[in-house]
């Protein structure tokens, strides 16, 4: 799979996941393409963007966030998903699990 991160703003807008093999087009935006990327580390990295915006305006990339976590086949996923379900998380996330 292809984990894209939409920057907007100098903040991560959203996050989206394609398979390898989808034609992509940016829209005439740069791509930065990260090849090599440890399943584990992707785990990690996404799930700072699984929470939600303090301010509500754009929870954009908790879904995308919480969506690629789930699509890994990678151990640590599991356990990032079982602490996004955990009870004191707030209900909208747990949903998205």
């Amino acid at each position: 799979m292809v984990v894209l991160f939409r920057i907007a703003e100098r903040k991560v807008d959203r996050i989206r996941v394609f398979r390898k093999t989808a034609s992509l087009d940016a829209g005439g935006r740069p791509v930065i393409w990260l090849n090599g990327v440890r399943p584990a580390d992707s785990v990690t990295l996404l799930e700072t963007f699984a929470v939600l915006d303090p301010d509500r305006r754009n929870n954009g990339p908790m879904e995308g966030a919480i969506s690629a976590i789930a699509l890994h086949a990678e151990p640590t996923a599991d356990a990032a998903l079982d602490r996004l379900v955990a009870a004191t998380q707030p209900e909208a996330v747990r949903r998205k699990r």
